[in-house]
This record gives C-alpha cells, sequence and structure tokens, in this order.
C-alpha cells in the first residue's frame, strides 16, 4: 500500500479586451459613451504538496499555493460627465494597475480514529499583498460650493494591503451509516495588517452540520 504522494497543479490566464464601452448618464438626462476602454489581465495559480502516513489511519500532509493577479484597466472616475469642460467631473484614466500576490502555507493531519469517525487538524498561514494605482488630476473643477481639483493622490496609499493571516481549524466527522452524517468544525484566525492596525483582529468560527442522502 502506498504511503506518500505528491501533487502539484498551475492554472495561467492572459485575457485581454479592446473595446470596452461604458454609458454614463447627466444629471440633466444627456447620455455620454466612452467606447474602447481597454482591460487586460494576467493571472497566476499554482499549488505544491505533499502527503505521508506513518501509520494506518494517520495522513499527515503539507502543502504551498501561488497566486498572482496582474489587471490593466483604463477606469471611469466621476459620475457627473458634461459637455462643458470645467463642469465635467468625468475622466477616464487609462492603464490603471492593480497587482496581487498571495503566498500559503498548510499543514495538517488526518487521524481514522474508528470506523466512521474521521478527525482533521490543520495550521495555515498567508500573505496577502495588493495595491491599486490611479494616476490623474484635474484642475479647476466647478463644483456647487466652488472650485476645486480631481485628483488621484493618495489613493493607492489608501487601498494598499500588506496583510498576514494565521488559522487553526478542527474537523471530526461522523458517517452514522450510508445515509446520516454529522460533523463539527471549529476554527481561529488570527489577523495583522503591515505597518497598520486596520484590518487587525481574530474571528472564531464554530459549525455543527447534519447531513442525510437518499
Amino acid at each position: 500500500q502506498k504511503r506518500w504522494g505528491v501533487a502539484a497543479t498551475l492554472n495561467v490566464v492572459d485575457e485581454k479586451r479592446d473595446n470596452w464601452t461604458v454609458e454614463q448618464e447627466a444629471r440633466g438626462g444627456q447620455l455620454f459613451h466612452y467606447d474602447d476602454l481597454a482591460r487586460s489581465r494576467q493571472q497566476k495559480k499554482g499549488t505544491f504538496g505533499g502527503w505521508f502516513s506513518p501509520a494506518g489511519g494517520l495522513v499527515l500532509d503539507l502543502s504551498y499555493g501561488y497566486f498572482w493577479t496582474a489587471i490593466e484597466q483604463d477606469l471611469l472616475f466621476g459620475t457627473a460627465p458634461s459637455t462643458d469642460p470645467a463642469s465635467n467631473k468625468t475622466l477616464v484614466d487609462e492603464d490603471v494597475d492593480f497587482r496581487q500576490t498571495v503566498h500559503s502555507v498548510t499543514a495538517g493531519a488526518t487521524w481514522q480514529a474508528a470506523e466512521g469517525i474521521t478527525c482533521r487538524l490543520e495550521g495555515y498561514h498567508m500573505n496577502s499583498k495588493a495595491y491599486y494605482s490611479p494616476d490623474f488630476q484635474r484642475l479647476d473643477v466647478s463644483y456647487s460650493n466652488g472650485v476645486g481639483n480631481m485628483t488621484s493622490a493618495d489613493l493607492k496609499e489608501i487601498s494598499e494591503i500588506d496583510t498576514r493571516q494565521y488559522g487553526l481549524r478542527g474537523r471530526v466527522s461522523w458517517q452514522y451509516n450510508d445515509q446520516w452524517s454529522c460533523s463539527i468544525d471549529a476554527s481561529v484566525d488570527d489577523y495583522d495588517e503591515n505597518g497598520s492596525n486596520i484590518y487587525d483582529g481574530t474571528v472564531q468560527t464554530a459549525m455543527v452540520s447534519l447531513a442525510r442522502s437518499w
């Protein structure tokens, strides 16, 4: 009987579209068309892992996951288009970048405690980084309370994410017979935002489920 194994997956996506159209209605009812907006997306997703059974009914496993996304897209900012340049509060920002990278590591153990009873315990760590970087500026825009500017200043900084997640999850499953089964799940996750405490915190969950098959 085989006592160990390894597995790997890889998924690559490359999409491009150069004829996206967006419509926006002005307050007076006039419809504005923004044609030939472009969007491209590249994505890479891969996993690598292995398992080992040191004894009957016990399986240990370890896996690593990688996820990367790059999007470049023409975006529409504002909700008040106008044919008057001084009153136009809608603009197109070309080639806005979005980047995301996620690394994850999971280690777990599955134990067949008795016939029909399976226990699972796993710990995991995820590191997620993302940013979004528009770049636009329009000066001397007329607003109801005066003249102001439309600018993307600080948007990248306030939308940037660098989060570390640590988690522990446990599960006990009982297959009572061919029709009935039940399980108990519990997990605790701790989130730590690098350089900020906006997303810091702990989440605890518990769930009991009962299933019947026909």
